[in-house]
């Protein structure tokens, strides 16, 4: 079963309508928790040692599954997240990697929380190496809490790597041998556009530049593709960081791909994913995970 980490570490200061433009593309939940898992490298009934395995899940709340059951609306579905969830009806990277190798049972830390920032990854790393402690495998889904979209990303971005930078050392010295996946920001701008829901108020002054569905419900493209730029100097970075460590590859924008889909985008919500939505990133992401692994 899959352990989850309690709290929360919300930013503050955020427009609603800020919100509204770059949430269509981010995902931010409430922590949860869950039954503890078994720890790598413990002794197995013979008091053999167990080899290393399992995975770990860094981030925000599209690790979460928040919104994902509509029996647990405004809630996690940590059970039900892409990464780490034991859900069949998802089947995860975790269940895809347990089947592929039985050594990967009952080793799944999920520390990802509602709206973290980068700055909290590597306090998530330390939590996550806790319970798991040589895993295969970390996933790390960032970036969105870090936007601001007020004229600040061009000088944040590099603190942002900073703060990757740091998680990914935390990772490396406790656990060399662990594989780190960073995955790109889900979609863009113009693929979130027809399903995106209508802004519930104007942007404040500062702020118009990333609002690519503006109040009126009408797509504004100078919008979307600044939008789009911003997100991609983060991507940029996140790509450089990860490059400074050998264990850590980036998914070579593949989540950037997903498209969503009514189906996908949990009611009343617009950007957290359904149960479909993130079985289907499941799906898309398998495959860069069984090349990193070797499966």
């Amino acid at each position: 079963m899959i352990r989850a980490r309690d709290g929360a570490l919300l930013r503050s200061g955020t427009t609603a309508a800020v919100l509204v433009a770059v949430l269509a593309l981010s995902l931010t939940a409430c922590a949860g928790a869950a039954s503890e898992p078994e720890s790598s490298g413990s002794p197995d009934a013979s008091g053999s040692p167990v080899a290393a395995g399992g995975i770990i899940a860094l981030g925000h709340s599209g690790l979460t599954g928040e919104n994902a059951d509509p029996q647990r609306q405004g809630q996690e579905a940590r059970d039900q997240s892409w990464a780490t969830g034991d859900d069949p009806a998802v089947d995860s990277i975790y269940l895809r990697m347990a089947a592929a190798d039985p050594v990967h049972e009952a080793r799944a830390a999920n520390a990802a929380s509602a709206g973290a920032v980068s700055e909290s990854l590597a306090s998530q790393a330390e939590w996550a190496l806790g319970e798991v402690p040589e895993p295969a495998l970390a996933i790390i889904q960032t970036i969105d809490n870090d936007i601001h979209c007020d004229g600040s990303d061009a000088a944040n971005v590099p603190l942002f790597g900073e703060n990757l930078r740091a998680a990914l050392e935390t990772i490396a010295e406790s656990s060399p041998d662990t594989a780190v996946l960073v995955v790109s920001q889900r979609g863009r701008p113009p693929m979130a556009a027809d399903y995106f829901p209508i802004a519930a108020e104007n942007p404040a002054p500062g702020d118009e530049s990333c609002e690519f569905i503006n109040a009126a419900g009408e797509y504004v493209p100078a919008n979307a593709d600044h939008l789009t730029a911003v997100i991609e100097s983060y991507e940029a970075e996140q790509a450089r960081v990860c490059g400074e460590f050998a264990q850590c590859s980036d998914d070579g924008g593949v989540n950037a791909t997903f498209a969503d889909t009514e189906a996908d985008l949990a009611g009343g919500d617009g950007n957290h994913l359904t149960t479909a939505g993130q079985a289907r990133t499941a799906e898309l992401l398998w495959p860069v995970v069984a090349g990193i692994l070797g499966y």
